[in-house]
């Protein structure tokens, strides 16, 4: 709900809600889940910083519901739009640890730059990664134009001479919620991934794989799938084999989280959250399934929990807990008790890894020949020790591989399983294996 403001389309003297997802993130971060993500795009020239800066600047007034700082109501928290600058810094090696606002002028998001790397990494509860890119888009759009190239748009990018509009700030959980509804309950314990956790409790292993999108496309199509069901697969005989004599993933099943951006399948437009989470469940093996076995399962899954009928379940059930009168009346302190044990309540145990695709970023044509590739990195999070993200653009996929173990035999299951189908892959990391 946007309040005092000129139709929607502006923020200044103006307070703005946290959307429904959004609730969740101030009440679970911590140092150990921080609730922060990166995207970024690798150019292929190195960043100019006195460009980069300026470009930040001149989207200030296109993203209004990026440039808040975050404020503690009695009942709520609630935005409020920021009047500092962002700070523009070098990277440091450190990857999505939690923001610091003092540092940062109070912004939950920030931007950072590295050879030919620009990375924005955002507190998830300003926006969804989909929302983050449009961010990215409409950055590297705007600094790219400041050096000199003459780009179309195109009508993909958000660009400054735009105004804001009211659909790019709603609470589209809000608007698409369609009545009171209690949440289905599948919280069966799954297969946890085993290894040895880093010393630091904040320190996380990043290991990147970027390999040709037609390839990965065609091998998904060999198999009669898609891109995220196969790579679910993978992940999912990659997790088994990880685990070696390990006789619990012969009693429990492998469940991988499964994030969905509901633009696709509601009208939205919306700058904000707007994804819901589904389990895909693959039953326990005594011996690991074959791809087509393994396959079968997902797609049923898919089937099932990926449908409208049960997002919409979802959506209304998640929207219901926000409106019952109990819960609103508490206030801000007690909720964030509440909501954090909620949260624990469905995660704790309930999830083996998660696997993220934003699939296809549509950039303007001009842009592509400028870029080389765009990545995502995944929050480090307290609920699970590996999780992954996926992304293509410029005709390259790169899929990432976040975790909280020293060990990476699930990474090195997966990239093989993808040679062996033919997809050459090239690997950065963080860390040395």
């Amino acid at each position: 709900m946007i309040s005092k403001s000129n139709g929607g389309q502006s923020m200044e003297n103006t307070w703005l809600r946290l959307d429904n997802a959004a609730k969740l993130y101030p009440a679970k971060m911590s140092a150990y889940d921080t609730c922060v993500y990166r995207v970024y795009a690798i150019l292929k020239e190195k960043i100019q910083p006195d460009q980069l800066d300026q470009s930040i600047s001149d989207l200030k007034k296109r993203f209004p519901t990026f440039y808040v700082k975050l404020r503690n109501g009695f009942f709520w928290n609630y935005y409020e739009p920021n009047d500092q600058n962002v700070i523009l810094k070098p990277e440091t090696g450190e990857i999505t640890r939690l923001l610091d606002g003092r540092n940062n002028n109070g912004y939950l998001f920030s931007v950072q730059y590295n050879q030919s790397r620009i990375s924005v990494e955002a507190f998830h509860a300003l926006g969804d990664g989909a929302a983050a890119i449009e961010y990215l888009n409409a950055l590297v759009f705007r600094y790219l134009t400041l050096l000199g190239h003459k780009i179309d748009p195109m009508g993909r990018i958000a660009t400054i001479d735009q105004e804001s509009n009211k659909e790019e700030m709603e609470d589209s959980y809000e608007k698409y919620y369609t009545g009171s509804q209690k949440r289905e309950k599948r919280y069966n314990n799954a297969y946890q991934i085993k290894g040895t956790p880093f010393p630091h409790l904040t320190e996380c292993g990043v290991l990147h794989g970027v390999m040709d999108s037609a390839a990965l496309l065609n091998a998904a199509h060999r198999y009669q799938t898609t891109v995220t069901k196969f790579l679910t697969v993978l992940l999912v005989q990659s997790i088994w084999l990880a685990g070696g004599d390990d006789a619990e993933k012969q009693t429990l099943p492998i469940c991988i989280n499964i994030p969905v951006n509901m633009r696709k399948r509601l009208p939205s437009k919306t700058f904000r959250n707007f994804a819901l989470f589904f389990t895909a469940k693959v039953d326990a093996m005594n011996t690991m399934g074959t791809f087509a076995e393994i396959l079968s399962q997902i797609e049923r899954e898919f089937e099932h929990n990926s449908s409208i009928y049960s997002l919409q379940r979802l959506l209304n059930a998640n929207v219901s807990v926000e409106k019952s009168w109990w819960i609103a009346c508490l206030p801000l302190a007690i909720k964030r008790i509440a909501i954090n044990a909620v949260a624990h309540t469905i995660n704790d145990n309930h999830l083996t890894s998660s696997l993220s695709n934003l699939g296809q970023i549509h950039l303007p044509d001009g842009m592509i020949p400028l870029i080389d590739h765009y990545g995502i990195i995944p929050p480090l999070g307290a609920d699970m020790p590996v999780a992954v993200t996926a992304i293509s653009s410029c005709g390259k996929t790169e899929i990432t591989f976040m975790r909280k173990i020293r060990e990476t035999e699930v990474e090195k299951n997966f990239f093989k399983s993808l040679e062996s189908e033919g997809i050459h892959t090239t690997i950065t990391t963080n860390q040395p294996e």
